[in-house]
């Protein structure tokens, strides 16, 4: 493979989640002044992550068999990036619930296998939970649903959830042209109604 092929791997081309972009299979994105290139994987059973600062002459790949191993993956990644090369990413502080967030929420649907995501404002709490969708074509035995979970937002259009399974799991709400919202986290779901 060519450095100009290489290159224009790591080109960001298109918009990705969390203020990132994406290069030709890569997700691009700036983390404390210098590129972060990643890309990860999931099967049942399986997590993998794979990140580089080229500009260091660092990577780094991580490879779990659980389900959740995305937590881990996050924190061993987090730990090495702070710990080798100085770099910390901090997460935004939360924002207090307002009016103006309502609309954000919801029941947000994957069509792939249908799982649909809600997002709950109680009175009191800001509350996660997931409905799953069918995954009988690969999977014997359904994943578990998960528990009920807090979220909060970080910015107008981007929630967190900060406990449970999905622990550190970031959304960021979008609109299309005509009006449609969406929530991008590995994954684009609809909103529903």
């Amino acid at each position: 493979m060519s450095q100009e092929s290489l290159e224009a791997m790591q080109t960001p081309s298109v918009q990705a989640a969390h203020g990132g972009q994406f290069g030709l299979s890569w997700f691009v994105r700036e983390l404390a002044g210098v590129r972060l290139i990643s890309h990860g994987g999931a099967t049942n059973g399986q997590m993998s992550a794979f990140w580089m600062i080229p500009a260091r002459d660092f990577a780094c790949t991580l490879l779990t068999n659980a389900d959740d191993g995305t937590l881990l993956n996050n924190a061993v990644s987090n730990f090495i990036r702070k710990t080798y090369l100085g770099l910390e990413e901090l997460d935004p502080p939360a924002l207090p619930f307002e009016p103006s967030l309502e609309p954000l929420l919801g029941a947000y649907r994957e069509d792939n296998f249908g799982t649909v995501l809600h997002f709950d404002w109680d009175g009191e709490n800001l509350c996660y939970t997931v409905e799953m969708g069918d995954y009988s074509s690969f999977l014997e035995t359904p994943p578990p649903t998960p528990p009920p979970a807090r979220f909060e937002f970080c910015s107008s259009h981007a929630v967190r959830v900060v406990e449970g399974e999905a622990k550190g799991m970031k959304g960021e709400f979008l609109t299309d042209s005509s009006g449609q919202k969406w929530l991008r986290t590995s994954r684009l779901f609809r909103k529903l109604g």
